[in-house]
């Protein structure tokens, strides 16, 4: 049935009865009706598109009917801009109506117009003075504008009206800090203390107080105090250490640090890089040995076959000169089911260092048996038999591993490693043809294209060529002394001893002059270009650094003599 009026007598149990106990007619073209059928839509069916589709054809008909507007810019699938416009005409419409205010107040936040912002708080604060939320954004919005002075004002207004509120008078503290207002800070913190003596955010609150105000005795005091009344907590634990490093208090520091490592809140991998971090600094390492020592020795308990606890533990029994023990220790931890080739490396390295050549043998045969196809192990191998003296089964070695690898970089430091050892065995021809392989795989192996121009400047072979590669070289690894040295060696040799000079002086620089090689190609630089007083002294510095006194005399002869 069709009606021809706008007001239907609808049979729904929810519509109001009159005075006679009939059912009421409802305007169902009225904007309050469409507006409530909206909600409706929204909040029991959870039809968003009928309700935004309704909210729009009541603004359409009405652009100043507020509760549309206000219910439609909170609609997720709204933009922020559109949001905002709608919100904003809400609040003009009614600007007395709280949720109006607060909603517009949040997506003004949200896009960080922050001047707006602080014109609807303010109003919000008429409107409302027992929100704490109103509070706490005006205090927010007068910091970010650099009005400290103005947001503790609020904050002072909010504990006169409704007492003091833990949040609040957080923020009020920081506040007082920041305007170095130490002392109201402090009376500020002491009361929050009496109202919850028990909360440990409270003491860390008060801790920073003082130490803000650099009375650090009673920082350290309530610092220790939260701590005592929770210290399961891994974020207290975390603070309270912070504050103790901050201050260089190591031993604290340990002291604490031992109860971070046991703490069962905290995984394998952030208790390992903690103590880690200790280690890095050799100075301090080596001052706090002893603590840093009962760390290591925790993990090692909780994580008795880690790589990384295993290889901690044996640099420290190293650095307490107990080498034996240290090499004892990790070699019976390379039978662990998660050893690997890193492990290997340091028990040979240390092997090396001791004069032990049986277990470096026995421990790269191991290796081997454990990684046959691991290219650094075998590299291991190769260079083993090198150091033993067996140059020519290195060179074996390392071309039996040339044909395990695929990559092209590691075929060029395979081929370097070759050529390196050729021209050890005085085989300049078999060295250039490995160098020159290396290129062909790498042309950015700077390691090779330094030695290879450098044996070349030492034939007086293509000295241009050899120019070229050295400086290829300092282009791809800047700072390096030896590659300077290189460059700069040739660069004399071409006669050119002003560029010669710069790229050796910045090669000295590097190295700290502590290479007799580098002093020594700097006199003859110095030598050639005249300043002869300078030669002398730094061929002197050069023998006082190890290079052979008799080497250095006759060489030296013979320049005197060559000049005459």
């Amino acid at each position: 049935m069709v009606f021809s009026s706008a007001f239907t007598v609808v049979d729904n149990p929810t519509v109001p009865l009159d005075d006679l106990g009939e059912r009421r007619s409802v305007d169902t073209l009225s904007l309050a009706y469409r507006h409530s059928e909206a909600q409706k839509s929204m909040v029991i069916w959870g039809d968003t598109t009928r309700a935004e589709r309704l909210w729009r054809d009541i603004i359409a008909e009405d652009s100043l009917y507020a509760p549309a507007l206000y219910s439609l810019s909170r609609l997720d699938r709204v933009t922020l801009g559109e949001s905002l416009e709608l919100a904003a005409r809400a609040f003009k419409v009614d600007s007395s109506n709280k949720w109006y205010a607060q909603h517009y107040g949040v997506l003004l936040l949200g896009a960080r117009q922050y001047d707006r912002a602080l014109d609807v708080y303010k109003r919000l604060m008429t409107i409302d003075k027992h929100d704490v939320s109103t509070y706490f954004y005006l205090a927010s919005l007068y910091r970010m504008r650099g009005m400290p002075y103005s947001a503790i004002s609020v904050l002072d207004s909010a504990e006169i009206r409704l007492g003091r509120h833990p949040y609040l008078a957080d923020i009020k503290r920081d506040m007082l800090i920041e305007t170095m207002q130490y002392d109201r800070a402090i009376a500020e913190g002491e009361r929050l203390l009496l109202d919850s003596p028990h909360d440990v955010e409270t003491h860390l609150g008060l801790a920073r107080t003082y130490e803000s105000a650099k009375r650090d005795s009673m920082a350290s005091r309530y610092y220790d105090s939260a701590l005592q009344l929770d210290s399961t907590s891994v974020e207290v634990l975390a603070e309270v250490m912070d504050y103790y490093l901050r201050k260089n208090n190591y031993l604290k520091v340990f002291e604490l640090g031992e109860l971070f490592v046991q703490n069962d809140a905290i995984d394998e991998h952030e208790r390992i890089d903690f103590v880690r971090t200790f280690t890095k600094d050799l100075e301090l390492y080596s001052y706090y040995v002893l603590q840093i020592g009962k760390l290591i020795q925790h993990l090692e308990v909780l994580y008795p076959t880690n790589r990384d606890v295993v290889e901690m533990q044996t640099m420290h029994l190293f650095l307490l000169n107990q080498h034996v023990d240290a090499i004892t220790y990790l070699r019976e931890h390379l039978n662990d089911e998660n050893v690997t080739p890193r492990d290997f490396y340091l028990a040979v390295d240390l092997a090396e260092y001791l004069g032990l050549t049986g277990f470096m043998s026995e421990d790269i045969a191991h290796a081997l048996r454990l990684f046959p196809d691991n290219i650094e192990i075998i590299s291991l191998s190769a260079f083993h038999q090198y150091s033993m003296g067996n140059k020519k089964q290195a060179i074996k070695i390392y071309r039996k591993a040339l044909k395990r690898v695929e990559e092209d970089e590691l075929r060029s430091r395979l081929w370097g490693s070759i050529g390196d050892i050729y021209h050890e065995l005085n085989n300049n021809k078999e060295a250039f043809k490995a160098y020159r392989k290396a290129l062909e795989y790498d042309a950015e192996n700077a390691l090779v294209l330094n030695n290879y121009a450098y044996f070349m400047a030492l034939e007086n072979i293509d000295l241009e060529r050899a120019l070229a590669m050295a400086q290829m070289a300092i282009t791809i690894e800047e700072g390096n002394y030896n590659y300077l040295d290189t460059y700069a060696w040739i660069l004399h040799l071409l006669g050119r001893n002003t560029e010669a000079k710069r790229y050796m002086v910045q090669a000295l620089s590097l190295n700290g002059q502590q290479s007799s090689s580098l002093l020594a190609h700097y006199a003859d630089i110095l030598w050639d270009l005249g300043e002869e007083f300078m030669a002398h002294t730094y061929w002197k510095r050069a023998v006082d650094r190890g290079y052979d006194t008799e080497e250095m005399q006759q060489h030296i002869a013979e320049k005197v003599s060559n000049k005459r």
